[in-house]
């Protein structure tokens, strides 16, 4: 009886010791958002789990998941994962502000001394991303403002911060 106990209660403080962890990210988080433009000019509020609204950090990780693998490495993993925001935000805009902003998200993505082959393979995964986010994601219209992964003995924990989806 006395070990039932023990486990519950590492149990119960497990719980606990991953909901304090996941409210200091959302409270980086949220100082990141106020701190940047869209916060400064109260643009966006940080809500968690709307009710209604589907989790961003489920539908993130969804988006991403045919791209990540076990065989992919965490600094992999957090590039494929930018990649994905900066495309999932990219499919929500008219296309000819979104081969714009394409261009100019990759040149400041990658280094100066990436070769061009690399910049072009880029540009396709993206494309290839937008068209994944129309094809099976269409039905939500919610930027990601601010994103955070957290990486976990099986693979990694996304948080993510979006706008309030639109009628």
């Amino acid at each position: 009886m006395s070990r039932k106990s023990k486990e519950f209660s590492k149990l119960l403080q497990d719980k606990k010791t991953k909901q304090v962890i996941k409210n200091n990210i959302y409270q980086k988080m949220e100082q990141r958002v106020n701190q940047g433009p869209l916060g400064k000019e109260k643009e966006v509020t940080l809500v968690r789990d709307l009710p209604g609204e589907e989790k961003m950090s489920e539908v993130l990780h969804a988006f991403c998941a045919p791209y990540i693998t076990d065989s992919t490495t965490p600094t992999e993993d957090r590039f494929m994962v930018s990649i994905a925001v900066m495309a999932w935000n990219l499919a929500l805009i008219d296309e000819e502000a979104q081969r714009q902003a394409m261009t100019n998200s990759l040149i400041e993505k990658v280094e100066t001394s990436v070769q061009p082959e690399a910049i072009l393979i880029l540009r396709e995964l993206v494309e290839e991303l937008i068209a994944r986010k129309k094809q099976h994601f269409n039905h939500i219209n919610r930027f990601i403002v601010e994103y955070e992964m957290q990486q976990t003995k099986t693979g990694f924990d996304l948080f993510v911060a979006s706008t309030r989806s639109t009628p």
